[in-house]
């Protein structure tokens, strides 16, 4: 994702800017950096509705390298190791639609894996405050997901007990007062919405057509597939370290979607058996008639010189399997 860019140059779209919520807020008693994600108040659904899948997570691998650069320069500050960092989820205000919508939970999944694939062992503790009676249930659905590791980490408090245990780690003055600190930002806001996105309901405003929140539409293909039937996309590789990106849209109904490898030219027909394919994105179910699916896979192995040990070149298959009668746009 080029986390490089992300750290310098990176500009969320405006939306996100100002409909995110979260922010980088102080450090606990350690030194550690400190978030506030007000996440009762994210409206995950508008949010969709007005940028694609990508740029969201591209937003939130951003805020994950900003606590990156936090803790390299705490390190240098403090003059010992800072490798870990906590989180504040505000529930305050949270119903169950904000999560009883597919996509958003299959977002999660995913937000979830990228932290404990890249950024492993970064987590230090995670306050969940202002829990509702409502909150076991939306837990229930992310938890499944969660290392056993991560989920020892995650402290969940109701409203009447989460003052002392917050403070019995940070000091007051990190916090915003809103959050029962001392800290007001320049223009004497509780919140520190400076610096702590608020979230809030996005606006129809900014919400785009589905089409328009592909990268290419004139380039679209369009094609009907049958009820259970497979339609296999076939791209040659000729170099190690490529990258695929895709971008398909549906009009009524969801579809699986999946990727493999296939290392002989021979093997690579259309509809071919795939017994010796090895599967890089397991076939799940993708509600692209919600949202547009867009995505990307690197084309390496780790330790295997492709190049040498396939020297015919690489083929990828990409297959849409539907389980409904649609129109699908790859």
């Amino acid at each position: 994702m080029d986390v490089e860019f992300l750290r310098e140059d990176y500009e969320p779209p405006d939306v996100i800017k100002r409909y995110f919520p979260g922010g980088l807020v102080g450090h606990d008693k350690e030194g550690c950096p400190l978030w506030i994600v007000p996440f009762g108040r994210m409206d995950i659904k508008g949010l969709f509705h007005s940028v694609k899948k990508s740029e969201f997570i591209k937003h939130f691998v951003h805020l994950l390298e900003k606590s990156e650069v936090d803790m390299k320069d705490q390190s240098e500050k403090l003059g010992k190791v800072i490798e870990m960092h906590s989180v504040i989820f505000d529930m305050e205000n949270f119903t169950m639609k904000q999560l009883a919508w597919k996509p958003a939970v299959d977002m999660i999944t995913q937000l979830v894996a990228i932290c404990e694939d890249n950024y492993p062992e970064r987590l230090k503790k995670i306050y969940v405050i202002n829990a509702s009676k409502i909150f076991p249930l939306a837990y229930a659905l992310v938890k499944p997901v969660l290392s056993e590791e991560t989920a020892k980490k995650v402290h969940v408090y109701v409203k009447e007990t989460w003052k002392s245990a917050v403070m019995e780690d940070i000091d007051p003055i990190e916090l915003p007062s809103h959050w029962g600190g001392t800290k007001v930002d320049q223009d004497g806001d509780p919140r520190c919405s400076i610096i702590i996105g608020t979230g809030g309901f996005v606006p129809c405003s900014y919400y785009t057509a589905p089409s328009r929140r592909l990268s290419a539409a004139e380039n679209l293909k369009k094609v009907v597939i049958e009820k259970k039937s497979l339609f296999p996309v076939e791209l040659k590789i000729e170099e190690a370290g490529s990258v695929i990106r895709w971008e398909f849209q549906t009009e009524c109904y969801d579809i699986g979607f999946g990727v493999f490898f296939r290392p002989n030219q021979e093997e690579s027909t259309p509809g071919g058996s795939q017994d010796q394919d090895e599967e890089l994105i397991s076939v799940q179910r993708v509600n692209c008639q919600l949202v547009p699916e867009d995505g990307v896979v690197s084309c390496e192995k780790p330790g295997t010189c492709w190049d040498t040990s396939y020297p015919e070149g690489l083929y990828i298959t990409i297959s849409l399997l539907v389980t409904h009668f649609g129109t699908i746009y790859p």
